[in-house]
C-alpha cells in the first residue's frame, strides 16, 4: 500500500472505500476524528464481514494519541518537563484555561492558566490531560527529546500492517502535525478525505495544513505539500459522487469551481424556488432545509450548512446567504470566502435527489406572513 492520500469528493464513498480496502487477515488500525465517523466505519465493516475482524482496531484519533503515544511514555514526557511522575487519570474534554489577554479594563488573567513551559498547562487539577492539548504536548516533548516520536512510530510498524485515516480534512494544527509524523515513519498508511470540506466546522477552522495565517492553501499547493512528504496523491479513485446527480455536480463545478463528478446513480436537479412555492417547501418536512447558521430559531425542519456534513437526504432546500443568493443567475460572480464556499459545497451535496435554492428574501417574506 505504501503512503497514499486519496482526495475524494462529497458522497463518493470515502468510508466505504477504506472498509473495503482492508485485509481482514492483516493487523489494521483505522483512525477517525469523530465518534460519528467511528460509528459509520464500524457499521460498514460489520456489514462486510459480519463482525470486526480480530486483528482490526478502530479508534478515534485522540484515543489513539492517549493510549498509544502518551500514556505508555509518560516517564519521558514528565522527564522532559523536569517533574516527578504524576498519577494521571485519563482525558478531560474541558476547554483549557485561556492565556492572559488585554481588555478595556486591563490585563485579564485566568487564575488556572499555566504557561506552556509548565506540564500543568496540559493537565487539569484532577490530573487529566486536556484532550485538545495532547498533540501539542507531544510535539513539544519531541523537540526537547529528539527522535521521541520517531521511535514511537517505528513501533507502530511492529503493531500494525496498515494504518487508515478517514476524513483527514478534519485534522488541524498539532493534530495534523502528528498525522504528518505518522506519514513520515509508518510504512503503509492511507488517508482519505475531501479537501473542499475543510474549515466547515465552527470549532476547527484555523491553521495548518489548510491555512497559513489568514490565507487558505490552494488545492494545487495542498497536493504539492503532500507530494513533498513522499506521499502518492490519488485524485481519480473517488472523484465521482455516488450521492449527487450529474446536474448538481455540474452546477457545483460551474459555480464553485470544485472538481466533483457524478456516478449518475440519481437524477436530482438544482431548482430555484418560485415565490409561490416558498411556503409549501418550508412546510414539507420531507425536504430538509439547510441554512448557513441559527437553524434552531426556525419552526421548520432545518440544519446549519456545516452541521449537515456527513448526512444524506432525499431532497434539500438550501437557504442562501446574501452573497450567494444569485448563484443560479448566469451573471453571478463567486465572491464567497473560502469557509463560506466550503460550507455551501457541503450543503449542496447532501441530497441524492433535488436541491431547491431559496433566497434569504424569500425566507424573510414567508416568515413575516406567519
Amino acid at each position: 500500500m505504501g503512503k497514499r492520500v486519496i482526495l475524494a469528493v462529497a458522497g463518493s464513498g470515502k468510508t466505504y472505500h477504506i472498509c473495503h480496502q482492508l485485509d481482514p487477515e492483516k493487523k489494521n488500525l483505522i483512525l477517525a476524528f469523530t465518534h460519528a465517523n467511528i460509528y459509520n466505519i464500524t457499521a460498514e465493516i460489520t456489514k462486510r464481514f459480519g463482525r470486526i475482524p480480530e486483528k482490526t482496531s478502530i479508534r478515534t484519533f485522540h484515543s489513539f494519541v492517549y493510549q498509544f503515544l502518551l500514556k505508555p511514555y509518560e516517564f519521558t514526557v514528565f522527564n522532559a518537563y523536569k517533574v516527578e511522575h504524576i498519577d494521571t487519570q485519563g482525558v478531560s474534554l474541558k476547554q483549557p484555561p485561556q492565556r492572559p489577554k488585554k481588555t478595556k479594563r486591563g490585563l485579564w488573567k485566568d487564575p488556572n492558566y499555566q504557561p506552556v513551559s509548565d506540564i500543568h498547562h496540559f493537565i487539569t487539577s484532577n490530573h487529566q490531560y486536556y484532550c485538545n492539548l495532547m498533540t501539542d504536548l507531544l510535539m513539544r516533548v519531541d523537540r526537547k527529546k529528539k527522535v521521541f516520536l520517531e521511535k514511537i512510530f517505528a513501533k507502530i510498524n511492529e503493531f500494525y500492517d496498515a494504518v487508515y485515516i478517514d476524513e483527514f480534512q478534519d485534522f488541524r494544527e498539532k493534530d495534523f502535525e502528528i498525522i504528518f509524523k505518522l506519514i513520515e515513519y509508518v510504512d503503509n498508511i492511507l488517508l482519505v478525505g475531501d479537501y473542499y470540506q475543510h474549515s466547515v466546522s465552527g470549532k476547527n477552522n484555523t491553521g495548518k495544513p489548510f491555512k497559513v495565517g489568514h490565507d487558505i492553501i490552494s488545492y494545487g499547493n495542498f497536493i504539492n505539500m503532500l507530494s513533498q512528504q513522499g506521499v502518492t496523491v490519488d485524485t481519480e479513485t473517488l472523484k465521482k459522487s455516488r450521492r449527487c446527480s450529474k446536474n448538481i455536480c455540474e452546477f457545483i463545478q460551474n459555480k464553485l469551481k470544485i472538481p466533483i463528478f457524478s456516478s449518475e446513480l440519481h437524477d436530482g436537479k438544482i431548482i430555484p424556488v418560485k415565490d409561490g412555492d416558498v411556503k409549501n417547501i418550508l412546510d414539507d418536512d420531507k425536504i430538509i432545509k439547510l441554512t448557513y447558521e441559527n437553524s434552531g430559531i426556525y419552526s421548520f425542519v432545518c440544519k446549519n450548512w456545516s452541521y449537515s456534513k456527513g448526512d444524506t437526504y432525499n431532497s434539500t432546500c438550501v437557504i442562501l446567504t446574501e452573497n450567494s443568493k444569485d448563484i443560479f443567475q448566469e451573471t453571478w460572480v463567486d465572491s464567497l470566502s473560502g469557509v463560506t464556499r466550503n460550507r455551501l459545497y457541503v450543503a449542496l451535496t447532501r441530497s441524492c435527489g433535488d436541491v431547491y435554492l431559496m433566497t434569504p428574501q424569500q425566507l424573510q417574506s414567508a416568515l413575516s406572513l406567519g
